[in-house]
């Protein structure tokens, strides 16, 4: 059985380039990384493995309206074991892609034949989205494609890489984001304040599915935007529509709006400003909520580090933590205090509640900015 790992988490995990089973895909500039990666792309696969995020199923959504064949897909977020492993064998699975998943690197890897590993950051090139890549590698590609890449890379924060093409759809839109083209053409237009747009609901409504029903809702969206004719942002946007995608996303959206109305309505009342970090511990524990709410807060406090907190069924504490433009490697730290991990702007972990990891984190967190605020 053969993976293919398409991502672009940064440094995920080194001891995967030393298996002997391992292939990696080089270029020395994008434009080559672009041309080099077509044959493993632009191929079919026996399935396709999608996790819970943006980059992912969008991805995934454009391989699939690019491939010639109906192709199996299933949204697994975990790591891949041998069981699993197994249970694809058995039912005559040989070509597997993964798509933006990091638990992938943790999978019994020795069960594959061969891997074939692209990701940009093993070429040394910048963070460029997935969709995106495959964008760019794409022999045929239309409007459709283009739209729901935007929607990828904005979500992603991955608009400095991903910034001309932003830049077209903008000028294709020119009448839903005129506010964006004036941030163009006066060189203010950032990965945050693009949310600020019709961007941020569009990201919300792709997300909504997620939130509501986590794997589940992956696949939903997947099906109903593959099974239905394409549509444009302004479709999106139409409350009159009647393309059943379009339907389902704006039903989704609806309820997720209810849920994040109602939670910011909380935060507003409950949450702990301490210096530059934000504490608080929101009502609404779905995982993926909980993660989007922490990129929302973060956004509109980019100077700060935002802390989410909830307590698991096993009586332990989930930490998700973000950053803006405040310099500090969260995942560093946390590796430092041997709790999880991440990389500069995003991180978590989970540990016992007695385990006084708050308190340590903010400690740390304030001796860093207080060393740094000395240096300037």
């Amino acid at each position: 059985m053969n993976l293919t790992i398409f991502d672009h988490h940064k440094d995920p995990d080194t001891v995967i380039i030393h298996r002997d089973n391992v292939s990696i895909t080089f270029a020395n500039n994008q434009e080559d990384f672009y041309k080099n990666v077509e044959e493993f792309l632009n191929r079919t696969f026996d399935i396709v493995l999608l996790d819970q995020n943006h980059d992912s199923f969008i991805t995934g959504i454009i391989h699939f309206i690019n491939s010639k064949k109906k192709t199996e897909f299933k949204c697994y977020s975990g790591a891949l074991d041998k069981n699993f492993i197994n249970e694809l064998k058995d039912s005559g699975i040989e070509d597997v892609l993964s798509i933006n998943s990091l638990q992938v690197y943790n999978s019994d890897l020795g069960e594959f034949d061969s891997i074939r590993l692209i990701n940009p950051h093993e070429t040394g090139l910048a963070n460029i989205s997935c969709c995106q890549v495959l964008y760019k590698a794409l022999k045929n590609k239309d409007e459709f494609v283009r739209d729901l890449t935007g929607i990828g890379i904005s979500s992603d924060y991955t608009l400095e890489e991903g910034y001309d093409l932003i830049v077209e759809i903008i000028k294709a839109y020119n009448d839903v984001f005129s506010e964006l083209m004036t941030r163009v053409l006066e060189l203010s237009l950032n990965k945050y304040n693009i949310l600020d747009s019709a961007f941020g609901k569009l990201s919300q409504m792709f997300w909504a599915p997620c939130v509501l029903e986590q794997e589940k809702g992956v696949e939903e969206i997947v099906s109903n935007i593959i099974e239905n004719p394409s549509f444009s942002y302004r479709d999106l946007l139409d409350e009159k529509t009647k393309n059943v995608a379009v339907q389902y996303l704006k039903k989704q959206w609806e309820k997720y709006s209810g849920i994040l109305k109602k939670e910011k309505e909380l935060f507003s009342k409950e949450k702990i400003i301490d210096g530059k970090i934000i504490l608080y511990e929101p009502e609404y524990k779905s995982e993926n909520f909980v993660r989007e709410f922490s990129n929302i807060v973060k956004d509109e406090n980019i100077d700060k580090i935002v802390i989410m907190k909830t307590k698991t069924e096993e009586g332990k504490i989930k930490y998700s933590i973000r950053r803006g433009e405040l310099d500090i490697d969260l995942g560093a730290i946390l590796k430092s205090m041997g709790k999880g991990g991440g990389n500069p702007f995003a991180a978590g972990c989970t540990v016992d509640e007695d385990d006084n990891f708050e308190e340590k984190f903010i400690e740390t967190v304030k001796n860093i900015i207080a060393v740094s605020y000395t240096h300037l």
